[in-house]
């Protein structure tokens, strides 16, 4: 069980690192509030079910691609589109 947790603990440190030379940073949320990771959950979720699970990433150069289509198509979306007509 112990090497589970430092083979986890291992990989943790790999991935981070990974995102920090991406220049992604991570951001703790408060002790005792869990509902502040909704929102990173939602958007993971929804990059997931609308964009990454329809096609084949072929790399680290290929996803950024996708997620910079993906970003802007979601920033060219109407924010409610039942008010739009």
């Amino acid at each position: 069980m112990i090497g589970l947790l430092y083979f986890v603990l291992a990989v943790l440190a790999v991935v981070t690192r990974r995102l920090r030379a991406m220049g992604i940073r991570d951001k703790a949320i408060a002790p005792g509030s869990p509902w502040q990771n909704g929102f990173a959950e939602r958007l993971i979720g929804s990059i997931r079910r609308e964009c990454l699970d329809h096609m084949i990433v072929f790399g680290e150069a290929h996803l950024r691609r996708i997620l910079r289509s993906y970003a802007r198509t979601l920033l060219q979306r109407p924010q409610n589109a039942s008010i739009i007509g």
